[in-house]
């Protein structure tokens, strides 16, 4: 007899709902209709309903829909197809839906490995412990549980940048390429003009520390940063300048990040062939009109 798996989740995850908790992925997949199936069986059929039922995202600890189904719920969010305009606005959306399947999981963890020094909700430990549970404990979650949430962040944070692209008129596999992991940049995009460059995207989240200059450090030259970065103190001039000398052409971020900038830092310029005379910083709400301009010319915009 054929399983109704969107009965059997209806009634699991409606039920958790209703009383407002979470639970965990051994339990969604428990009730005794699924016994019959293997379990990751059963956990793709749960991703399924999931997906089509995005009303239960955050419901089961640590479970996210596809990241084609995450665009379309972030697009109904934003109320708009996802767009160079509005793009920081999808990446605060996407981090929130990420958050409401993480936060069940960290709880859940924190509560279980600190059990013997928690206090109702208060959490009494000393420094010594606490240092002992991030580098031991939580280093090996953060390495397995953990793990693939922050892979779905960065992967849906470079997914929505494609978004911009593809609104843009460009062409996956044609005009630009989502890479793999091995590869030296996150996106590349493909010219048209003169010798055909490729230029590499390398792609961050919210803060850049030493990560972004690290990883521009590891693309092939012509080459862009972009984030969704926040905090516009991480870009001083002595950071800029180490920027520069990794041979970016342009760093993208947000707008009101970029406005919040010491003037003298954001009006700093390059003399990379692809972005000669031009400013380092960028908005990112203009990245995909510029990428769209590199397929044309295999040179940014003047800025």
């Amino acid at each position: 007899m054929a399983i109704d798996y969107e009965n059997v989740f209806k009634n699991i995850l409606g039920s958790a709902q209703a009383a407002g908790k979470s639970i965990s992925l051994q339990v969604a997949l428990s009730d005794p209709k699924l016994s019959s199936v293997k379990a990751e069986t059963a956990k793709r059929h749960l991703k399924r309903f999931i997906s089509q039922n995005p009303q239960y995202i955050g419901t089961v600890e640590g479970l996210l829909p596809s990241d084609e189904v995450l665009i379309q719920i972030i697009a109904t969010k934003i109320g708009s197809k996802i767009n160079e305009a509005n793009v920081v606005s999808a990446n605060r959306e996407c981090a929130e839906i990420v958050k409401s399947a993480a936060k069940p999981v960290l709880k859940t963890y924190v509560e279980q490995t600190l059990s013997g020094k928690l206090s109702g909700n208060q959490l009494i430990v000393s420094v010594p412990d606490l240092m002992d549970f991030l580098l031991d404990d939580y280093e090996v979650f953060s390495r397995g549980a953990g793990n693939s949430l922050v892979s779905t962040a960065g992967r849906m944070n470079e997914k929505l940048l494609m978004e911009c692209l593809k609104d843009k008129g460009l062409v996956e596999k044609q005009d630009f390429t989502k890479t793999g992991t091995k590869s030296d940049a996150d996106i590349i995009i493909h010219s048209s003009a003169g010798a055909k460059p490729r230029l590499g995207v390398e792609v961050k989240s919210h803060h850049a520390r030493e990560r972004l200059l690290r990883g521009l450090k590891d693309v092939t030259s012509p080459k862009v940063g972009v984030g969704y970065f926040v905090d516009e103190k991480e870009f001083n001039e002595s950071h800029t300048q180490a920027l520069i000398q990794a041979n970016a052409a342009a760093v993208y971020l947000p707008q009101q990040t970029l406005a919040k900038m010491d003037r003298k830092v954001r009006d700093m310029t390059v003399l990379d062939p692809i972005a000669v005379n031009s400013r380092f910083y960028r908005p990112i709400e203009s990245f995909a009109s510029d990428m769209k301009e590199f397929c044309k010319k295999a040179k940014l915009p003047k800025k």
